[in-house]
């Protein structure tokens, strides 16, 4: 976040940023804690706005892609697949919750996901 600025305005402003996106109807989805990082993430559902993005300032590439198409070996970050999955886990059942957690990783660098 920056300064004097809320977190659903750093929400629309990061989305902008990475995806050139802009957003409307930003709706709390997720807070997790990453303690061995020391971050937390909280993470929003919106609505993109005429629907479009592109890459951003801070992203090599953007793209719009339905569940079965995304390169889920490739994602980089185990909070993105953690999201992701909720996301359509809540579709399916056609009903969206908010939803908290935690991602941890050990001395061996296994990542371990509570769901709370």
């Amino acid at each position: 976040m920056e300064n004097h600025e809320t977190i659903q305005e750093a929400a629309a402003r990061e989305t902008f940023e990475e995806a050139t996106a802009r957003t409307s109807n930003l709706e709390l989805f997720a807070i997790y804690n990453l303690p061995h990082i020391s971050q937390v993430y909280v993470i929003f559902k919106a609505d993109v706005v005429d629907g479009k993005a592109s890459s951003g300032i801070e992203s090599l590439e953007t793209e719009f892609m339905d569940e079965a198409e995304i390169p889920w070996p490739d994602l980089s970050f185990p909070i993105i697949t953690e999201t992701l999955n909720l996301y359509f886990e809540d579709r399916a059942r056609g009903e969206f919750s908010m939803h908290t957690g935690e991602i941890t990783r050990d001395h061996e660098r296994s990542i371990q996901i509570t769901r709370y």
